[in-house]
């Protein structure tokens, strides 16, 4: 799991190896939203590892129209990111064209 992501508490189930209930959370992170897994309750705090480190990701049912789904939606994510990378570098070199002084920009 990303450090960057945060969770929500979502119920209680057994007790780790601390000898705390074990939690259940779903996970904000954006590589891994909406998953659930369960911890301990100290697994981690400001990004600080506490307690035993019991960590489990909860694999639920997946139907084939879901995975369908979330193949398609990381495509289309993946073909977004490199369109913007390619607009991104196009522009810089129109900014840099136009920040060289006006004498040799003759064509404006």
């Amino acid at each position: 799991m990303s450090s960057s992501g945060s969770t929500i508490r979502r119920s209680v189930v057994g007790n780790c190896k601390c000898g705390f209930p074990v939690k259940v959370c779903k996970s904000l992170d954006p590589d891994n939203y909406g998953k659930k897994y369960e911890g301990c309750k100290f697994y981690r705090n400001n990004n600080v590892r506490l307690g035993c480190g019991h960590f489990k990701w909860i694999k639920e049912h997946e139907t084939q129209w879901q995975k369908d789904a979330i193949e398609q939606l990381v495509n289309a994510k993946t073909k977004l990111e490199n369109a913007l990378l390619g607009s991104v570098s196009g522009t810089s070199s129109i900014i840099a064209h136009y920040k060289k002084p006006v004498a040799e920009n003759e064509d404006l």
